[in-house]
């Protein structure tokens, strides 16, 4: 169909962006060590194999690239940890990931970049009965909205803190730059999505859905909402990073496939 008023090169970096983005806010949760160098962005949790300890954002020169990996895989390894490095289509050098696989690092997850022009969504599906669709305003939601995304999307108890930490405003609500929506069912939230505003764009992310309500579109229902939202604050593209569950979702939606970011890890299994 197409990107209206959009090139697909821009639309590609513009996906790996909004998940540097997301990953980046971690910087913010007190304990976590960060640089923003050049051509690269690194955060680690000290101590913690079990807290955020990424690499992203990477933009190194193909002759620099060797040494610069090997640095950094160091800074994470001399400290007893495992790292995550986020391989995206505009991420450099091209061969970035099969650098990562000869230093024994192994793919752990795709995600696939998707956009839809939102002049195009049309979605008439109705909603479940009895679900309630809600902005969130207090950080108790927004916990339990954490609560269900975690497990999600395989984060460990404590990454999940860190990443409702990061969510918040220093004075300890909800940092109004996201819009997150949850779904309730008898009181209790079970599905969410959530997006942020970027000029004329949204950037969508924190979607799940509780195992027992799955495939019975509630997913469906509060991710439309959300859309519907954006296109009525003056939002015309969304962009996201589609996990396997997600994907034939966004595609039912209209969305369509930009790129792939590959997830890559050196965890060790515990002897």
């Amino acid at each position: 169909m197409g990107f209206k008023g959009f090139e697909k090169d821009k639309l590609i970096r513009l996906a790996d962006e909004a998940m540097w983005y997301a990953l980046r806010r971690v910087v913010r949760v007190e304990g976590v060590e960060w640089g923003r160098e050049e051509g690269v962005t690194w955060i680690l949790t000290p101590g913690r194999k079990d807290g955020c300890n990424n690499v992203f954002d990477l933009h190194l020169g193909s002759d620099t690239a060797p040494a610069e990996v090997d640095r950094l895989i160091d800074k994470f390894r001399s400290r007893g940890l495992d790292s995550f490095w986020w391989a995206g289509a505009s991420s450099r050098p091209g061969d970035l990931p099969a650098m990562l696989g000869d230093r024994g690092f192994k793919e752990v997850e795709i995600l696939t970049g998707m956009a839809l022009s939102l002049d195009r969504f049309e979605d008439r599906a109705d909603s479940p009965e009895g679900l309630e669709i809600r902005l969130v305003e207090d950080s108790g939601t927004l916990k339990e909205m954490l609560e269900l995304f975690g497990p999600a999307a395989d984060l460990t108890p404590l990454q999940a803190r860190q990443t409702y930490e990061s969510l918040l405003d220093p004075d300890g609500s909800p940092d109004p730059v996201y819009r997150h929506f949850v779904g309730l069912k008898d009181g209790r939230v079970v599905c969410s999505t959530s997006y942020f505003l970027e000029n004329d764009r949204v950037d969508l992310d924190y979607v799940s859905t509780d195992p027992g309500y799955r495939r019975r579109g509630y997913a469906r229902a509060v991710f439309s909402h959300a859309l519907r939202e954006a296109r009525r604050e003056g939002c015309r593209m969304a962009l996201l990073q589609a996990s396997k569950m997600g994907r034939p979702l966004y595609l039912s939606l209209g969305f369509e496939e930009l790129s792939e970011l590959s997830v890559w890890s050196d965890k060790r299994k515990e002897a």
